[in-house]
């Protein structure tokens, strides 16, 4: 070759090597960065928004803002950062060591019908994510916001299909982690396995949960393995209709109360629930059995059986035909509903044996109405109850851990016994009360003593770490086992 075109060669390939580099150090800057970020605004007709760009396109790359608008959706994302290989586009792959940012706010507008997935969700090449991290990341509509936290993991996404590991996912107290894989094609099949972490009455719950299915039908199963109850449970979802839950049931045995809290009767029930949606809303059946039922001074539950019939609505859930049953003690029947942090029960009774529940208590078969209410500041309790000669009435309120006995009476043949007080349930636990005893006859109601007392009672006090306090009583015309009593006492220590 002549000297003269090797000369030229050599000429070509230093102008292309210094291109080269220069377009590297170009790449490397944060003009081209911010070049490529008005780029992409106008590449997506405003869509997309990056704000307060730093780093080079090469990586790592972080945006102080990062926004997604369209018609229906809005999403935010904040102090973004992002690294990547950018040599893996070579092997026409895209390979991100890491995307991490503060928050997303993901913002959904009103439509009209359900949102329609399209029919492939492939990315133009393979796209590796090695690691996830995104402390909270929040969902909002008109009337609505789920929160998610402490979001870690990884994704790969295939020719065909997407894997997550998911390391960490929370939900108020819940968390989740494991591994899935969606399929990019319609139908978008999903498999899974996933772990719960969560707490009951502070008790930790590791449930294991797969999901099967589509994307557009979406089964959950999990499984209960503790020491109070065992069984299994299910949800059918479709997560983008307007009904997004079609079918959800569960079936579990072997729970025992006292196992779950200390001052709970035993117990051994079984429970079934099942609901499906019907005409736009869930609804189903509840029945719980105890195989296992009792007197409360035995420990025990009286209750037999429990069913209801449930309608799930945006507030919670509203129970319908409401029985209890308590065997040989009678039965209750109403209705309420369980929102989710409040309560409503209102029950009645055509007569209830008291002896059923306790055995100390005379067979007496009161009739009447039992309410509560419950809400997450307060909760109020009502009953109010007859059985001829004999009168029962409980009104208690307990709010910010004080229990307010506001009225309580036993009332029978003009033998009365009416007394209140409160209690605080943090701390020492410290009590006070009063009571107002008139020709009261505490054999009327039990297996005690026959008297006739006549008595005004104050006492104060704690219950922890010992029970101590002080009771006064003045005691007038009052006899016990037939021997008269008369006595007024300025205070004994107890």
């Amino acid at each position: 070759m002549p000297k003269r075109k090797l000369r030229y060669w050599a000429l070509f390939l230093l102008l292309l090597l210094a291109g080269l580099a220069a377009l590297a150090l170009f790449a490397r800057s944060e003009t081209a960065l911010r070049w490529a970020a008005g780029q992409a605004a106008a590449w997506s007709d405003g869509r997309i928004l990056l704000k307060d760009v730093s780093g080079s396109v090469l990586g790592p790359l972080r945006a102080g803002q990062v926004i997604y608008r369209d018609q229906t959706t809005e999403v935010v994302i904040e102090a973004l950062e992002l690294n990547w290989n950018p040599l893996a586009l070579l092997g026409r792959q895209a390979r991100i060591t890491r995307l991490a940012a503060a928050s997303a706010t993901v913002t959904n507008k009103p439509t009209q019908g359900p949102t329609r997935l399209p029919d492939d969700l492939s990315l133009p090449y393979p796209v590796t994510v090695l690691r996830v991290e995104l402390p909270r990341l929040a969902f909002r509509g008109d009337d609505y916001e789920t929160v998610l936290e402490k979001i870690a993991g990884r994704i790969d996404a295939q020719p065909g299909q997407y894997r997550f590991q998911l390391d960490s996912l929370g939900y108020q107290e819940n968390t989740l982690a494991g591994e899935a894989t969606l399929a990019s094609l319609r139908p978008f099949s999903v498999d899974g396995s996933l772990t719960l972490s969560t707490a009951l009455d502070q008790h930790k719950l590791v449930l294991p949960l797969h999901l099967a299915g589509t994307l557009e039908n979406l089964r959950i199963e999990g499984l209960l393995d503790a020491d109070w109850g065992k069984g299994s449970g299910f949800v059918l979802l479709a997560p983008f209709a307007d009904d997004v839950v079609r079918e959800l049931g569960a079936d579990l045995r072997d729970i025992d109360p006292a196992r779950l809290r200390k001052e709970a009767p035993e117990a051994d029930l079984t429970l079934t629930f099942s609901a499906r949606e019907t005409q736009g809303r869930l609804a189903g059946s509840l029945r719980v059995e105890n195989r296992r039922p009792g007197t409360l001074d035995g420990n025990l539950l009286p209750v037999e059986t429990l069913d209801s019939q449930l309608v799930l609505t945006e507030d919670g859930v509203r129970l319908d035909g409401l029985d209890i049953s308590l065997g040989e003690g009678g039965k209750f029947s109403g209705d309420g509903t369980i929102g989710v942090d409040s309560l409503r029960l209102r029950l009645e009774t055509r007569g209830v044996n008291l002896n059923a529940l306790h055995r100390s208590l005379k067979p007496l078969r009161p009739a009447g109405t039992i309410s509560v209410t419950a809400t997450a500041d307060q909760q109020d309790f009502i009953a109010r109850l007859e059985s001829g000669i004999y009168r029962l009435a409980l009104d208690a309120l307990l709010k910010d851990q004080n229990l307010t006995l506001r009225d309580a009476s036993l009332r029978a043949r003009g033998s009365t016994l009416v007394f209140n007080g409160e209690l605080r349930l943090d701390g020492a636990r410290p009590f006070s009360a009063t009571g107002v005893l008139q020709n009261f006859d505490p054999s009327l109601w039990g297996d005690f003593p026959r008297a006739r007392l006549t008595a005004r009672l104050a006492a104060d006090g704690k219950l922890s770490p010992a029970t101590e306090g002080t009771l006064r009583y003045h005691l007038g015309k009052s006899s016990y086992r037939n021997e008269r009593k008369s006595r007024a006492d300025p205070g004994n220590r107890f």
